[in-house]
């Protein structure tokens, strides 16, 4: 498995993300914290584990349990989720986030999440092995929602 470069873009209504972009920051430090909790603590049983990870890492406990691909306390699957972006701008009405990824993991569910956290018009993520045009705009997508 090899790595790929991520781009996320997160269209407001607005220019002012200062404020977005700083608790955005933090968001991702603690993210940053959580993936290597979870790379360096295999001393704590199943339970005790995610115990400790909801109390050191809460803002990121709220992000991953709304990831449907969990089953059970299974932390496997954080490997998919637990990458985020090391670099983030601003430009207009825009945050733009980049990063380089492990090629099995996705920012779907985060970028979904950030949408709904930070109220954004609109939201994109493509990587560097995507066809430049078959990148979409949520917005341009065919969203379903179950109920």
């Amino acid at each position: 498995m090899g790595e790929i470069q991520c781009i996320g873009l997160l269209k407001f209504n607005h220019s002012d993300l200062t404020t977005i972009a700083d608790d955005l920051k933090q968001f991702i430090n603690e993210g940053l914290a959580a993936y290597d909790f979870w790379q360096y603590s295999n001393e704590l049983v199943e339970n005790e584990w995610w115990e400790e990870f909801r109390k050191r890492f809460p803002a990121i406990f709220d992000y991953i349990k709304g990831a449907t691909f969990l089953t059970g306390n299974d932390k496997k699957y954080l490997a998919r989720v637990l990458a985020f972006p090391t670099e983030i701008s601003i430009i207009g009405n825009t945050i733009k986030l980049s990063g380089t990824i492990w090629d099995g993991a996705t920012w779907e569910i985060l970028m979904n999440y950030l949408y709904f956290r930070y109220l954004a018009k609109d939201y994109v993520w493509y990587t560097d092995a995507d066809p430049i045009d078959e990148i979409h705009w949520r917005s341009e997508q065919a969203v379903v929602n179950i109920i």
